[in-house]
């Protein structure tokens, strides 16, 4: 079942478009990767997406909501939340303070936010161990966990999460990555803007590469990691991938 999409999207920034046309969709309990070079316009559409820019022309979807015209809380109260790029937790307060703000919908209910706390603890124990510490004394790899975290306590039904392993170890990576795949396993559907690409296509449903503000290759992630294009381009030097399918790339036209 589709849970989000978005068709012929145009975004920018005061008169300079950025994206051009892009369409893509997203379905409950799957991972779908936005890939490609900084400055092909992947933030952008996550900020779209979570309402803080409102797009030029197309449409974006939630459900049966249409975004256009929404501001952010609003979006987080259709059940989608956004991790942006750089964690960006409230260091002068603890980790469990950090997790009750990710609750503050839920204010009226302690119990249920006490509740969820504990699971985002189950699913990250080292920050059950770090509840009372003060969110800014936190390793980066802690504090993008709690950044996960505070998202998942509304138990949203689509998680949007830009570069989450930037500037971590790929053991940290690794954790980060694996989470994500088993939150679309138990049900989420999960965006995912990832700068390291071999690693996302591991966990990628499907993927699509921009280039330019434009989608110029689509497929599962499997069919992707093959693709001689994507590894020449992208994928040299990295490990390699879980085979896969091998199904054809979808190519966009003049590409």
């Amino acid at each position: 079942m589709t849970i989000l999409s978005a068709e012929g999207l145009h975004l920018g920034y005061n008169d300079l478009e950025v994206v051009h046309g892009v369409t893509f969709d997203l379905r409950q309990g799957e991972v779908v990767a936005l890939l490609g070079p900084n400055g092909a316009g992947k933030t952008t559409i996550m900020r779209a997406v979570s309402g803080l820019i409102r797009p030029m022309r197309g449409s974006i979807r939630l459900g049966t909501h249409d975004l256009a015209g929404l501001a952010a809380h609003q979006i987080v109260g259709l059940g989608l939340r956004h991790v942006p790029e750089g964690r960006r937790v409230f260091g002068s307060m603890s980790v469990a303070e950090n997790l009750r703000l990710g609750g503050y919908s839920m204010r009226k209910r302690p119990a249920e936010i006490r509740s969820r706390i504990d699971e985002v603890y189950g699913l990250f124990p080292i920050l059950g161990q770090r509840a009372h510490q003060l969110a800014g004394t936190l390793s980066g790899g802690e504090q993008q966990m709690l950044a996960v975290g505070r998202a998942l306590i509304t138990r949203p039904t689509v998680l949007a999460l830009d570069e989450p392993s930037l500037g971590l170890s790929p053991r940290i990576s690794h954790e980060i990555l694996s989470t994500a795949a088993r939150l679309a396993r138990d049900g989420t559907a999960v965006l995912l803007v990832e700068q390291n690409i071999r690693a996302a296509l591991r966990i990628a449903d499907r993927a699509h590469v921009l280039e330019l503000g434009r989608i110029v290759l689509s497929g599962t992630g499997a069919q992707l990691a093959a693709d001689p294009q994507v590894e020449a381009t992208y994928l040299s030097g990295q490990a390699a991938p879980t085979p896969g399918r091998d199904a054809p790339v979808d190519r966009k036209a003049g590409h």
